[in-house]
This record gives C-alpha cells, sequence and structure tokens, in this order.
C-alpha cells in the first residue's frame, strides 16, 4: 500500500495478460481504504480479467452502482452497514457473465428441469445459485433493515459519515496521531496508531463509554462511523485522544 492506499496505478504494475482475476475488499477492514472500483474495472478488462469486490465495508454506507462500475462480482454480508443479521448475504454476477458463471451443486429449487439419469438443467438466470431453502428470518430482517435505509438514502449517509470520518481524521492529525487512513479517503472507517499502554487505552476507552475496534493486537485503533453517529460523538473520542497525544 501506499500511504495507508492501494491506487489503481499500483495494481497496474502486477496485472498482464495472464491475471484472471482482480479481487479486492471495496472498502478495507483496516483503515478503510475505499478502492476505485470503475478504475479497477478498466484494468481487469483492459487485460481480459475479471473484477471482484467484497463488499462488507462500504454497501449500506456508501453509494455504489455496479452496472456504471463496471464490476464483474460483487458480494457482502449483511451484519454491517446493512443492518441485517447472519445467514443472508447478497451476491452480484454481471448479467452477461451469467452463462460463464455456473453453479457447483444442484438443489430443488434451482432445478429447471429434470431430464433424468440424474441430470438436471439449471435455471439461465440468478435462480441457478440459490439450490436452497433460504434463512426466511434472516431475509426478512435484511429486507426491513433495507427498506429503512432505502427511505433514509445511501446517498445521505455516505455523506454524514463521510464528513464524520474527516472530521475524526483531520482532529487526529492535528493532535499528532498517526493516521493509516488517507486524508480525503471517502469512507466512514478511519484507523490509527496510539503508541500508548494498549490497556490503559482500553480502560480510558471503555470509562468515557466509546467503542471502537482495536487492530494489530491492539496497537491500532479503527473507528466505523455509522449513521447514527454525530459530530459530538466524534468530539467526544478526540477529547479521549486528545490526552494521549
Amino acid at each position: 500500500m501506499r500511504q495507508g492506499g492501494a491506487p489503481v496505478d499500483a495494481f497496474a504494475e502486477h496485472v498482464d495478460r495472464q491475471t484472471r482475476l482482480i479481487s479486492v475488499a471495496w472498502v478495507s477492514h483496516q483503515n478503510g481504504f475505499r478502492h476505485d472500483l470503475a478504475g479497477l474495472a478498466d484494468l481487469a478488462h483492459s487485460n481480459g480479467a475479471y473484477l471482484y469486490a467484497d463488499a462488507i465495508q462500504g454497501i449500506g454506507a456508501l453509494d455504489v452502482d455496479v452496472r456504471s462500475t463496471g464490476i464483474d462480482f460483487f458480494t457482502a454480508g449483511t451484519y454491517k452497514w446493512l443492518l441485517g443479521g447472519y445467514g443472508v448475504a447478497p451476491f452480484y454476477v454481471r448479467e452477461e457473465l451469467l452463462e460463464r458463471i455456473g453453479t457447483d451443486r444442484f438443489g430443488s429449487l434451482n432445478i429447471a428441469e429434470e431430464l433424468g439419469q440424474h441430470r438436471f438443467r439449471v435455471y439461465d438466470d440468478a435462480r441457478k445459485y440459490g439450490y436452497a431453502t433460504m434463512g426466511f428470518g434472516s431475509v426478512f430482517q435484511l429486507r426491513a433493515a433495507l427498506d429503512y435505509l432505502l427511505r433514509v438514502g445511501v446517498p445521505n449517509i455516505e455523506a454524514h459519515t463521510v464528513s464524520l470520518a474527516q472530521q475524526l481524521n483531520t482532529g487526529l492529525v492535528g493532535q499528532g496521531h498517526d493516521v493509516w487512513t488517507p486524508k480525503d479517503n471517502r469512507s466512514p472507517i478511519v484507523t490509527f496508531r496510539h503508541h500508548r499502554d494498549i490497556t490503559l487505552v482500553r480502560s480510558t476507552l471503555e470509562e468515557a463509554g466509546i467503542r471502537i475496534s482495536f487492530k494489530a493486537e491492539g496497537e491500532e485503533l479503527r473507528a466505523g462511523i455509522a449513521l447514527f453517529n454525530n459530530s459530538d460523538d466524534i468530539d467526544k473520542l478526540l477529547d479521549v485522544t486528545g490526552n494521549w497525544a
């Protein structure tokens, strides 16, 4: 990575006509770096390759149009920004690739026709990937969450959370902290190194009622800013981190 990021030209140094797939986390779970999906799709396709993105750290918080980006495969868990639960996950395959990307198993729900002698014809649309009964509880929970997110508006959520993340990033830099997330990064995640006693850092945050992820064996802190957070929450965290600088 270059200063906490991985621009498209960094990938280009390692991609050629022998490359079959570029696989990325759309938003890094380590420091929140947001990859340029459209740029990576262009790079992959110009070399005859495909682009796959794991989107769990971005979907629900950041606006994205998978068709306009040109991405080929896109999937995510739903238990983070999508406000869902476990046991269900969206899986996107670019329509032009449906025929090429087969299924690795058969079940009662993806078989369009039984041909006899244990031979089957599966559906030729997205149904071919859903071979068994879904976890309906998780599906209904996700549907309710999606209805809520759509009412709020994902572009609104992105504008809100990214603004707060930049407020935090700027504040941490101003305090002299070692911030791993690029300054102008547009995601709701900010990671920094505290360079302090881990036990003291943990207890200080707990006393302040702040929940934050410890990474790299506790040496790094990752703040994930949700639509429910506000500027006062950021100031509260900065009040604590200011005493460590």
